[in-house]
């Protein structure tokens, strides 16, 4: 199939949730067009930084305890997965 004719993926909202999604897209062989839409360029007024990068895992349903988990692994690992220029502070 070709790009032209493949499925597009519009992601809402650039930090590190919709960042993160476009990513796991790729890593998962997704070869169509990914546009991810952030209304703030400058990422000061986005949910990541305006959460205090806040990660909680006590959900009552497994999948988004399981989600939470994934994401918390991924805010500590994240060096290692981009390299130093990608340090968020995670502690």
């Amino acid at each position: 199939m070709s790009s032209a004719h493949s499925p597009r993926v519009v992601i809402v909202g650039g930090a590190i949730i919709g960042s993160f999604c476009a990513w796991s897209l790729r890593q998962a062989g997704f070869a169509g067009p990914i546009t991810v839409v952030e209304k703030d360029a400058s990422y000061q007024f986005s949910s990541t930084a305006l959460s205090a990068a806040s990660i909680r895992t006590q959900f009552g349903t497994a999948a988004n305890i399981r989600m939470s988990l994934y994401g918390a692994r991924m805010f500590r690992d994240i060096k290692a997965v981009f390299g130093d220029e990608a340090d968020i502070g995670y502690r």
